[in-house]
């Protein structure tokens, strides 16, 4: 699942080098779409829980295994996008 990470064929672009450095990458496409459905559901005002966030994105349009999910969830989370929003609510 390693390639997984970075940009390719087969890769969902959530790590980038920056100075010789490999950085959790919160403005790949994957990782975007996650977050404005936590933005959306927020401002809807329902509660996001982790089985509302896998089932969502494992549903209609979407398709995507739990696994990548908590994969892209993890970035967000190791970049600072998750505490920052959560500290917006």
């Amino acid at each position: 699942m390693q390639q997984v990470f970075y940009p390719g064929e087969h890769g969902l672009n959530l790590v980038t080098k920056e100075n010789n450095r490999f950085v959790p990458n919160p403005s790949a496409e994957i990782a975007q779409e996650i977050l404005g459905h936590l933005r959306r559901e927020h401002q809807y005002g329902n509660k996001v829980t982790g089985k509302q966030i896998a089932d969502h994105f494992a549903g209609l349009g979407y398709g995507w295994q739990q696994e990548v999910v908590q994969v892209v969830l993890a970035v967000l989370f190791r970049a600072g996008n998750i505490m920052s929003w959560l500290e917006s609510c």
